[in-house]
């Protein structure tokens, strides 16, 4: 199967919860305490904040936050079916970025060009709301280059481009790095 044609069907194959080596959020299993990260964030955000989701997956912020515009690459759930580097969008024009995983695959070079677009959208003052990967376990998969993110890449991208941390970075129980920018005025 072609590179491309698997990551689509890796991000997109929930229906069957058996099968082997396809991304499943742990929430359509009935896994309450995977919400948590996701009931943190909804909590901060005023009704009148302007928010993207980009990687939006299953859109689980969806009917949580009001002005909310889900982006993904790869599934049909979301509001735009886009690559995050094609989206269009205005300079400054979210209050609140959401990018749990959107920014994991591929090589840091990529990666680097997703976070500047992240940062370019978000509004002097705004949130940038972050879950990366440090694989600290092996990646089955998918198959495609994963980056182990360290938290000196997340110290690097936090000088380069002008943000702060506004909540600590913590290790979730999935084994992920979670944090929080805002960008500086």
């Amino acid at each position: 199967m072609e590179q491309k044609n698997y990551i689509a069907e890796y991000f997109t194959n929930s229906t069957d919860p058996t099968k082997e080596g396809y991304w499943r959020p742990r929430y359509l299993d009935g896994n309450q305490e995977s919400l948590k990260e996701y009931d943190d964030i909804v909590a901060e955000i005023k009704d009148s904040d302007l928010v993207i989701d980009v990687g939006c997956g299953y859109h689980p912020f969806k009917g949580r936050i009001k002005n909310l515009i889900g982006i993904d690459k790869y599934n049909p759930t979301a509001d735009v079916v886009v690559d995050l580097l094609d989206y269009e969008a205005p300079e400054n024009h979210f209050d609140v970025v959401i990018a749990l995983g959107a920014t994991n695959l591929d090589s840091f070079e990529l990666i680097s060009q997703q976070i500047e677009r992240l940062v370019y959208w978000c509004k002097p003052g705004g949130k940038i709301y972050m879950r990366v990967n440090p694989v600290l376990e092996e990646v089955i998969s998918p198959k495609k280059d994963v980056c182990r993110w360290t938290i000196d890449h997340i110290a690097e991208y936090t000088r380069k481009h002008n943000l702060e941390i506004i909540k600590p970075v913590r290790l979730t129980n999935g084994l992920r790095y979670i944090f929080t920018w805002q960008k500086q005025e």
